[in-house]
C-alpha cells in the first residue's frame, strides 16, 4: 500500500512490464471531476493503491482504479474497464458456429440493426463486431463508431472494436469501408473461430 514517500512497500515502476498501461492520478481526477490533489490524498491515505515511478511520481494500474471505483460506487472509467469478452453480432440470426463449446468464454450478444449496435458499443464496448451481410449504411456506421471512440474519455482515447463481416456477397467484398478488418463466408467457420479467439486473447 502506498501512503507517503518513505513507504518501502511502494513498488518501483521498473518492476512492471506494462508501463504504458499505467495511469496518471490526473486522468482519474478528470474522469471523476475532482481536483488532482483529492486523488493524491486518496493515495496517501491508502484508500487508492498506487505505484511510484523512479521520479517519485504516482501512477495507477487499471485494476486498482477499477477496484477503487467499484468499491466507492462510482462509474468505472472506460480506460480502466476490464477487457470485454462480448462479441456483438448484428443481423437476424447469429451463426451456429459461434454458439458451440469452443466459444464458451465468449458472451455472444445479437442486435437487429447498426443503430442498435452503435448504442450497444457506446454502452458496453465489445471486443469485436460481426455484421451479417453488407448493410447499405455500413460506411456511415463505421465512421460514426470511429468518431465516437476517438473522443477523449478521462484523458485517454479508446480504439473502436474491429468490424468483421459475415456472409457478405462475394461481388461486394471489394468495396468495403475503412474500419472493416475482415470478411468471412459461412464455410469459413474455422477461420472465423481463430479470429474470434485471437481478438479475445488480445483484448482488442
Amino acid at each position: 500500500m502506498t501512503t507517503d514517500r518513505e513507504t518501502p512497500s511502494a513498488p518501483p515502476l521498473a518492476n512492471f512490464r506494462n508501463v504504458s498501461g499505467l495511469l496518471r492520478p490526473s486522468e482519474l481526477a478528470r474522469h471523476l471531476s475532482v481536483h488532482p490533489k483529492t486523488v493524491t490524498e486518496w493515495i496517501r491515505s491508502g484508500r487508492l493503491l498506487a505505484i511510484r515511478t523512479p521520479g517519485n511520481q504516482f501512477r495507477l494500474s487499471a485494476d486498482d482504479v477499477r477496484a477503487f471505483c467499484e468499491r466507492e460506487g462510482v462509474p468505472v472509467p472506460t480506460f480502466a474497464a476490464a477487457a470485454s469478452r462480448s462479441l456483438l453480432y448484428v443481423g437476424s440470426t447469429a451463426p451456429l458456429t459461434l454458439r458451440g463449446a469452443r466459444y464458451r468464454d465468449v458472451s455472444l450478444t445479437a442486435v437487429p440493426s447498426l443503430f442498435h449496435a452503435l448504442y450497444a458499443c457506446l454502452r458496453e464496448p465489445p471486443f469485436a463486431l460481426l455484421i451479417e451481410g453488407l448493410p447499405r449504411d455500413l460506411r456511415d456506421f463505421a465512421d460514426a463508431l470511429r468518431t465516437a471512440f476517438a473522443t477523449p474519455v478521462g484523458g485517454r482515447t479508446d480504439r473502436a472494436p474491429p468490424i468483421y463481416l459475415y456472409d457478405t456477397p462475394a461481388r461486394r467484398r471489394g468495396v468495403l469501408p475503412l474500419g472493416v478488418a475482415g470478411v468471412f463466408a459461412p464455410e469459413e467457420r474455422d477461420e472465423l473461430g481463430k479470429t474470434v479467439r485471437s481478438q479475445l486473447r488480445s483484448g482488442r
